[in-house]
């Protein structure tokens, strides 16, 4: 599926994500959430839970952040995304105070339709050198 991302090829990638699957199955504060089409995954979502400072916008403390949300190109435009969304955030709701993500272009609308909105700070990166 991280080809349908970006189209670039991740096969080095496969061990390290099978193993961090593997401890975030096991883990209550990650939920791992795929739509199965005939035996086959065509869309997933993932979510984990993170602890910081009570703020105004997050009282405990606790936010859910959602992440790697993908759906394989030919099953696009069915709502699967939609389903995978609707149970994390159902599953966050007795957990966090809220829902964060990072939205793609193409991803916007459809968060927008859950009642995502654009956050008051801009996310930013820089790769560390370790």
């Amino acid at each position: 599926m991280f080809a349908d991302m970006d189209g670039t090829s991740t096969e080095h990638l496969r061990e390290a994500t099978a193993a961090w699957v593997e401890a975030a199955l096991a883990s209550a504060e990650h939920r791992i959430v795929v739509v199965e089409v005939d035996g086959d995954v065509v869309s997933c979502a993932m979510a984990r839970l993170e602890h910081g400072a009570p703020a105004p916008s997050c009282p405990s403390g606790t936010s859910a952040v959602i992440f790697t949300v993908v759906t394989r190109r030919h099953a696009r435009g069915r709502g699967y995304a939609r389903r995978c969304l609707e149970a994390l955030l159902e599953w966050a709701a007795d957990r966090a105070d809220r829902a964060d993500l990072q939205a793609s272009d193409q991803g916007a609308s459809l968060y927008a339709s859950l009642g995502f909105a654009p956050a008051a700070y801009r996310s930013m990166r820089r790769p560390l050198d370790g």
